[in-house]
């Protein structure tokens, strides 16, 4: 009886796993115009297709709910084209490129911490045939603020390399008049001073 116990558990933790592991690799589509909401939790992953066509701009906006996540954009080919993560928990996430090749890209949400801490997410997705000049700007503004991020966490790096990163970064988001992002990167440059 105590072995058929042991061997029962050990199936039903040998289940458990699969059923983890397989959700963990489930990829889902993520349409324009279809907003999706998800639990996740720390160390957690969600894994979303994306098909693009050459040219094509995407944008992706992830509000965060007691949980910061951060977004990683693959090629079809697997190589990574972009990561960010600028707030934390309770902010806004956005992630802005520029399709190379045609095919399906892997966006993936991936919640920050340890798997006791829980929250959830709503992404959204934008994709235009023509990446406008705004839309241009946008991804020039999130590429200079996330190496601003960058230069921030490492030390001794100098304070003005993030300063300026993030100077350059606040002057596109002021010419599209993108209140929201200039707040953001405001806090970064007065994170990097003090």
């Amino acid at each position: 009886m105590c072995m058929l116990f042991k061997k029962v558990s050990l199936l039903l933790v040998i289940l458990s796993l699969s059923a983890v592991g397989a959700q963990a690799q489930e990829i889902r589509p993520l349409v324009p115009g279809e907003p999706v909401e998800r639990e996740i939790v720390g160390g957690q992953a969600h894994n979303y297709r994306i098909t693009l066509q050459p040219g094509q701009f995407v944008r992706v906006v992830v509000e965060q709910n007691a949980i910061d996540v951060t977004l990683v954009l693959a090629a079809p080919d697997g190589k990574q084209v972009v990561e960010v993560n600028f707030t934390g928990a309770g902010g806004l996430e956005s992630l802005s490129a520029e399709a190379a090749a045609s095919g399906d890209y892997r966006l993936t949400v991936r919640a920050a911490g340890s798997a006791t801490l829980g929250g959830s997410y709503r992404v959204r997705l934008e994709v235009k045939a023509a990446a406008t000049e705004q839309d241009k700007q946008r991804i020039a503004a999130e590429r200079l603020l996330d190496e601003a991020r960058k230069s921030s966490q490492k030390r001794p790096e100098p304070v003005e390399v993030t300063v300026e990163k993030a100077r350059q970064a606040l002057a596109l988001w002021r010419e599209m008049g993108d209140r929201y992002w200039e707040g953001v990167t405001f806090d970064l440059i007065g994170y990097a001073y003090y």
